[in-house]
């Protein structure tokens, strides 16, 4: 929930100050992700599971994008594909 929140608040500010087109607004949704880039053995991913109390980095990304109708919107996704969440959750 806290990555929900933080991507949709960024996202507000982000297209206040420099108004997003579609373009600047995938390369936004592009970068959140990248933060999260990791590539981790099954052993380190159970031990961030067993002992870290965030999710694993492809969740903190994938969950929370699935969310946001605006990153729906900024790759013209559709109802039926993976990235959108059939029951959307919005936090605020």
């Amino acid at each position: 929930m806290a990555d929900q929140l933080g991507i949709l608040a960024s996202h507000m500010l982000t297209d206040d100050w420099l108004g997003m087109t579609t373009h600047t607004e995938q390369a936004f949704f592009e970068g959140y992700a990248h933060l999260w880039c990791a590539h981790l053995s099954h052993e380190q991913e159970c031990k961030r599971v067993e002992g870290d109390v965030h999710a694993l980095p492809q969740h903190r990304v994938n969950k929370a994008l699935r969310q946001l109708p605006s990153f729906a919107r900024a790759f013209a996704c559709i109802p039926e594909d993976r990235m959108v969440n059939k029951d959307q959750c919005l936090i605020y």
